[in-house]
């Protein structure tokens, strides 16, 4: 404390001086102005060091000079300090523009997705922004680590939207997950209460009100039933290809009977959002084997058509064949997603994730038994015979002494076909023969002695269905046909040989509306006979040979081939005329 009455300190700064404070040189870094005398306990005064200034202790020395003739003096020590360093410059505000791709498939991962932007920064003062990705309804997509690369770019790695997301759009935004939810489901900037736009790109706010851009995500597919007369009609019978092991039920479908399917999102869909499919993948039966199935099978007594299953399109139209425990389908669609390289496109990542479902397909079953005679030599018919020469080479019997004109009648046929139908319920249809002639030749050689060869033709054999002139009741478990082949033995003919291949088939066709006919099974027969004229013979002709029958029962089943077991013809062969070769005959069975 001052002496009362001493008003006056005198203050100096003495250099690189510690306790007890020894006065050295005054510091010439240090200035000390402004000396204020405020009471006996307080002086006030300004201290000025200069910016090169020594890091140094000082001694301060406090002294009173007054009129009063009292001398005091203070010393305290003060400590000189590097200065501080300048403060960091403000860390810049980051703000995303674009994210690449920003089209992503539910259940895909992407390894690397760009974020494009400004402010990007990862160091001690300014560390990396923190990125988030909400959907609308708040919940957050998985990603890994996000790594800063520049300024303008960051790379979010291992995004992975869960294969059950629905298509919608996700906000990919920079900020703080810090208080309660802004909104529930994140809003178009400047919108707090609207929904973020419908297409990737554009600018959006999350539900903790941080700022970000649209990214699209495109589910993975449904398949539902769109066909009035299938039991699964309006329902999605699909489940996600994940990799979980999930496994469709199966759908009862009868043979024969139309498929319709419709799948979603569907092209409209993709339109409000600015897309389009790239391509529509379907597959349709096993991985490997037949497929059991044709797109449509159509008949006249002309020619048939079969279409094969379209695999290439949204929708899907398809009829099972035969019965089957397991008819598998999978659909899987993909759009142009800017951005993606040629290795994750290769990958599949412009892909969506294949929708799995699967169909039983239930009908009857039958068995054909044949059973044959031999050929035969007829005698003349009377109202027929001008010559005394006209016989027919038939295979079978005929009963010339019932004729009353020249039309043949059979007393025997050369081959009957029984068979028998082991329906099901809820597959009732009706049955109907066909016939098939794969070879149908005659040969010889005249009285003359010349050879010849004609064709008979190929086709179907005369009536669409064979048994047209006796139809088939609904649900027979019954049903039988038959065949002679024969041919006239004419006066400028020495031997005669017949040489004739069909198969006869069994079709069944639901009484399901808009269902095709299916085969259940057929018999390939094969025949061949010998006649010979002698001219010292009353009547001149008789049987000279005959090849063995051959007649096996195949049932019907897919072969494998564009005809998938299914009767072909393009020509029509009648009892009377002949006509041109079959185009599209199977491979032997």
């Amino acid at each position: 404390m001052l002496p009362a009455g001493c008003n006056t300190d005198g203050i100096s700064i003495y250099e690189n001086s510690v306790y007890p404070f020894p006065l050295t040189n005054i510091d010439p870094y240090v200035t000390v102005s402004n000396i204020t005398y405020v009471s006996a306990t307080e002086t006030d005064f300004t201290v000025t060091i200069a910016a090169d200034a020594p890091t140094e202790y000082d001694a301060v020395r406090i002294i009173c000079l007054s009129a009063c003739g009292i001398f005091n003096e203070v010393r305290l020590g003060a400590y000189i300090q590097p200065p501080a360093p300048p403060p960091p410059p403000p860390c810049p505000i980051p703000a995303i523009t674009a994210v690449t791709p920003d089209i992503w498939f539910a259940g895909k991962t992407y390894n690397k997705v760009t974020i494009t932007g400004s402010g990007f920064t990862d160091t001690e003062s300014c560390p990396a922004p923190q990125i988030n990705m909400y959907d609308v309804d708040g919940g957050q997509i998985p990603f890994s680590n996000v790594k800063v690369t520049s300024a303008t770019e960051m790379i979010a790695h291992k995004v992975a939207p869960p294969s059950d997301t629905d298509t919608e759009t996700v906000c990919v935004s920079e900020g703080t997950r810090v208080g309660p939810q802004v909104v529930s489901r994140f809003a178009s900037t400047g919108a707090s209460a609207a929904l973020a736009s419908d297409t990737a790109g554009s600018p959006c706010t999350d539900p903790y009100g941080n700022q970000g851009i649209t990214v699209q995500i495109l589910a993975a597919p449904e398949i539902e039933c769109s066909g009035d007369s299938m039991q699964c009609n309006g329902k999605v019978i699909s489940v996600i290809d994940d990799g979980s092991g999930t496994e469709p039920t199966p759908q009862n479908a009868v043979v024969g009977q139309q498929i319709k399917l419709k799948t979603k999102p569907t092209a409209d869909k993709l339109t409000t959002l600015g897309l389009a499919f790239s391509a529509n993948t379907w597959t349709a039966g096993p991985a490997a084997g037949p497929s059991n199935n044709v797109g449509g099978y159509s008949q006249t007594t002309s020619s048939t058509k079969i279409t094969q299953t379209k695999l290439t399109k949204p929708d899907l139209t398809t009829y099972w064949l035969y019965p089957q425990s397991d008819n598998p389908l999978t659909y899987q669609y993909c759009v142009n997603i800017p951005g993606l390289s040629a290795t994750d496109i290769a990958g599949g990542l412009n892909c969506s994730l294949p929708a799995d479902a699967t169909f039983k397909s239930i009908g009857p079953t039958a068995t054909i038994v044949p059973t044959t005679t031999a050929w035969h030599v007829s005698r003349p018919i009377p109202v027929c015979n001008s010559t005394g020469k006209e016989q027919m080479l038939i295979f079978g019997r005929l009963d010339p002494q019932t004729s009353t004109t020249c039309n043949n009648v059979v007393a025997t046929s050369g081959i009957t076909f029984n068979a028998t139908v082991n329906t099901l319920p809820g597959s009732s249809g009706q049955t109907e023969w066909i016939q098939v002639i794969s070879t149908n030749e005659i040969t010889g050689d005249s009285v003359s002695g010349a050879l010849f060869l004609i064709n008979e033709g190929t086709g179907l054999d005369n009536f669409l269905p064979y048994n047209i002139e006796n139809p088939d009741p609904v649900d027979a478990t019954t049903t039988t046909t038959n065949d002679s082949p024969g041919n006239d033995l004419g006066v400028d003919e020495a031997t005669l040989t017949r040489t004739f291949t069909a198969r006869m088939y069994l079709m069944w066709t639901s009484q399901t509306s808009g269902s095709i006919p299916v085969p259940l099974g057929y018999v390939k027969w094969v025949i061949s006979g010998t006649s010979v004229a002698n001219e010292s013979n009353t009547p001149p002709w008789s049987l000279a040979s005959s090849t063995p029958t051959s007649r096996t029962f195949h049932v019907s089943k897919d072969t494998g081939t564009k005809t998938h077991g299914l009767p072909t013809w393009s020509s029509l062969v009648t009892n009377v005329n002949s006509a041109s070769a079959d185009t599209e005959q199977e491979e032997e069975q």
